[in-house]
């Protein structure tokens, strides 16, 4: 079985592979239904994983300028709405009866996405929360050299809810997945990610280091 490297499909099984395609602002609604689920892996290059990110980072996220080149009329109300839904979903992260699985690419936090201010402010959140039992966060620095640690590149970003749903991220729109076969893929792939990350005690310095080194 191959993984979904961009959006194009690779898969010699398209044809059972249940896929729908929703515009970035459809997703950005859809996408809170992660609550209906008991374990969330997400892994992010781009950006920082919605359910972690800070009020001042979610600003940045949810620009009016971005809903306006969506051609929303409504852009400002559409992003008040969004930034209260993702606030919504980071209080989730506090319910211990469900797991949270977060990687994130060094690439994330070099986004000009919000201020060095607004960054650190972030990054601070991240430490305190990857100290809640139930929250894991890894981070997957530029200088890891995949060739050498026989792991393929990451290419998309992904989420993977249990083992019912995949999401595969690009930057205006969302590919859902039902495929079990393809689901089990990610979810094996996000744990070869997992093992050549930085987390746990080294966490915090890979993070500090990050800090020290922004614009």
């Amino acid at each position: 079985m191959q993984l979904f490297n961009s959006f194009e499909v690779v898969s010699a099984d398209l044809r059972r592979v249940r896929i729908t395609e929703d515009s970035k602002a459809t997703q950005i609604q859809s996408r809170f239904s992660f609550i209906d689920y008991q374990e969330l892996r997400m892994f992010q290059i781009s950006y920082i994983p919605g359910p972690l990110q800070s009020l001042g980072y979610i600003r940045g996220i949810f620009r009016a300028d971005i809903f306006s080149l969506l051609e929303q009329s409504n852009a400002e109300q559409d992003m008040a709405t969004a930034i209260d839904e993702r606030v919504r979903q980071g209080q989730k992260l506090r319910d211990s009866s469900k797991q949270f699985d977060f990687i994130i690419h060094e690439n994330a936090f070099r986004s000009r996405i919000c201020s060095r201010e607004q960054m650190i402010e972030q990054i601070e959140s991240i430490k305190a929360f990857s100290n809640q039992p139930n929250i894991r966060v890894s981070i997957l620095p530029f200088r890891l050299n995949y060739l050498v640690l026989d792991v393929e590149p990451p290419q998309v970003s992904f989420d993977v809810f249990d083992s019912k749903l995949l999401i595969l991220q690009g930057n205006v729109s969302a590919i859902n997945v039902w495929h079990e076969e393809l689901i089990t893929g990610y979810k094996q792939y996000f744990e070869k990610l997992k093992a050549i990350a930085i987390s746990n005690e080294s966490l915090l310095p890979e993070l500090d280091r990050i800090t020290s080194e922004l614009e």
